[in-house]
């Protein structure tokens, strides 16, 4: 008999050898280290005798005490790793603990904090080939949305407006610079440790000055890429025209692509059936869950007709904006539709931003510049008394035809707010979230008081920006909250942009134009002593039984002065993953998980992932 630590072992020889051991009290206390990686917690110990078995607890508000995370661990095991949405993990109050067991119990290894490596958990993607002024991630109130996730976040599409290579089509010359600023779209794959470049996309008629990937969308299995080329240049009107042709400046084109077994080719370029100078059709794109609906935005046409399909030559309200439907069955596409605000007038800017639900039934069209004066659903779309307050326009589609349902704008519209700058809907359709960048009212906090305007046109006094929730019910809208940021700042321009989560439970905010220099997640959001800084910030907030309510405050981990972080956001579908573009970050690194304390390419841009 042998007395091993608080275990005593017997062992008996002979033609049958046998080994017994009897413990009288558990093992003893594991020692629990920590690592990081992209959106994962990794976990290790040291193996610990006489344990049998381990398990891992979490205690993630600090307060309920520890609970089991996921099942027992086996005596051979000294390590695991946790998967995390860092956006919406608690940092602050998360703590961890290992319990080394056997039969007669189990002794815990001392808490632990995962906050001190917050920043290692956040992914950082650069373009393959970085360039000055190429804005990777890009996107504002003036430009489009250049970056989409697919709905499981495995795929994701970003593109370069400014990128200046002449190649044409996929996995060209990327290293070619005669174009400027002809534009690139980045597709990559997410995989176990990170993200690979799949495709490098230009369009099949490459020119200077096109900008392809002014605006990007993808389906939801991430199989078909819409892209637009809001100034491409040719005269040819539908489906696969004469793409040679330069006679039309600005006109604008989208490129549709497709990938089977990770290959990608184009499918289809599209131009508007009125096709003309000025209109930049492909401001904005938008596609169905199944990538059979694609919805287009030309916010610079001019027609003044009304309603849908109605006359698409007149040319009478410049800059009044039009949307476009093109429907795929097979492998062809058509134009479907041809849709106009109920009351269209000049500079409207119809189709400033636009999205459509997972089934391509419900659409959402934003008129940044529109001028009525009403508050709510429904009112008088004649009544032109808010000049710039801005509207959105959501349409319906029964079988093939599309009607308008509603007329929405916030309960406290005012003049100049930019109402509708950028739309996200959920994939049912029926929550609707707005972002209102020149909005000035200085209440603060998720479900803010209608009140404390600052000024009489905000867009030159004071732009701190907001955010409107939609619900709709049995067909009727109702507006379910009106969300300002935590800490109101002059011309952060909160909600340029705007992202849902599929069932319409997680929003995401970006504002990039905030000053504050903190960093990764919940820093401090009072700091403004870098006033004019420009660094960015992304909002995050959760719905739970109707109720909105204050998540996070999400920044860059290596923030940089004028770097405007929350240029773009998308979430996938479960709202786990967030992506945020930083159009003016300066690093030269390419790839996934480069170094991002090189600033040698001015505004080359870069994508963080949470």
């Amino acid at each position: 008999m042998k007395k091993r630590g608080r275990c005593l072992r017997w062992v008996f020889s002979g033609a049958l050898a046998v080994s017994l051991t009897a413990c009288s009290a558990p093992p003893s206390a594991p020692t629990l280290t920590m690592d990081y990686s992209f959106k994962q917690l990794q976990f290790g110990w040291a193996a610990v005798a006489d344990a049998d078995h381990y398990r891992l607890l979490a205690d993630l508000d600090g307060s309920t005490g520890f609970e089991q995370v996921g099942s027992d661990l086996s005596a051979a095991t000294t390590s695991t790793t946790l998967a995390i949405a860092v956006h919406l993990y608690p940092w602050a109050t998360a703590r961890y603990t290992l319990e080394a067991c056997n039969p007669n119990g189990c002794s815990r290894s001392p808490a632990a904090s995962p906050i001190d490596g917050m920043l290692d958990t956040i992914g950082y993607l650069k373009a393959s080939n970085p360039g000055l002024d190429d804005q990777f991630g890009g996107g504002s109130v003036i430009y489009g949305l250049s970056a989409a996730l697919s709905n499981d976040g495995n795929t994701l599409a970003v593109s370069s407006i400014f990128e200046d290579s002449a190649a044409a089509g996929v996995n060209g010359d990327e290293d070619d610079n005669s174009a400027l600023d002809a534009g690139a779209v980045y597709v990559f794959n997410r995989g176990e440790v990170g993200w690979t470049q799949e495709a490098y996309i230009k369009a099949s008629n490459s020119e200077s000055s096109d900008q392809f990937g002014y605006s990007v969308a993808l389906s939801g299995d991430g199989d078909t890429l819409a892209v637009g080329a809001n100034l491409e240049a040719s005269s040819a009107t539908g489906v696969d025209g004469d793409q040679a042709d330069n006679s039309v400046l600005g006109s604008g084109a989208v490129y549709v692509f497709g990938r089977r077994d990770g290959a990608w080719t184009q499918l289809a370029y599209l131009k508007a059936s009125n096709n003309d100078a000025g209109d930049v059709f492909g401001y904005q794109v938008a596609l169905s869950y199944d990538g059979n609906t694609l919805a287009v935005a030309a916010q610079g046409e001019d027609s003044a007709a009304a309603g849908v399909n109605a006359d698409e030559l007149n040319n009478e309200a410049g800059g009044a904006g039009a949307a476009y439907v093109f429907s795929r069955v097979g492998d062809e596409w058509a134009q479907q539709a041809y849709i106009k605000a109920a009351y269209p007038e000049e500079n409207d800017l119809f189709g400033s931003s636009i999205a459509l639900s997972d089934d391509g039934n419900t659409l959402v069209v934003g008129a940044l510049d529109e001028d009525g004066g009403q508050p709510g659903i429904n009112g008088d779309q004649a009544d032109n008394s808010g000049r710039g307050s801005g509207a959105v326009y959501v349409f319906t589609r029964v079988g093939r035809d599309w009607s308008q349902q509603a007329y929405v704008k916030g309960l406290n519209t005012e003049r100049a707010d930019a109402f509708g700058a950028a739309v996200a809907i959920s994939a049912d359709g029926n929550t609707l979230a707005v972002g209102a960048p020149d909005e000035n009212n200085t209440s603060t906090g998720a479900n803010a008081e209608i009140g404390h305007r600052v000024g009489s046109d905000q867009r030159t006094e004071y732009s701190n920006g907001a955010a409107y929730l939609f619900v709709r019910q049995n067909g009727t809208w109702a507006q379910q909250s009106y969300i300002k940021p935590s800490h109101v700042g002059r011309f952060d321009q909160f909600g340029t942009r705007v992202a849902l989560s599929g069932d319409g439970d997680v929003l995401a905010v970006g504002v990039p134009l905030e000053d504050s220099p903190a960093a990764g997640i919940n820093g401090s959001r009072d700091d403004d002593e870098a006033g004019g800084s420009e660094f960015g910030a992304v909002y995050l907030y959760t719905r739970s039984e109707g109720v909105w309510s204050d998540h996070a405050y999400v920044k860059a981990p290596n923030v940089g002065v004028y770097d405007e972080f929350g240029s773009i956001v998308a979430l996938d579908g479960d709202g786990m993953t967030l992506l945020v573009g930083a159009r003016f970050e300066d690093s030269a690194a390419s790839g996934f998980s480069g170094d991002r304390t090189n600033e040698e390419a001015r505004d080359a841009g870069a994508v963080y992932i949470y």
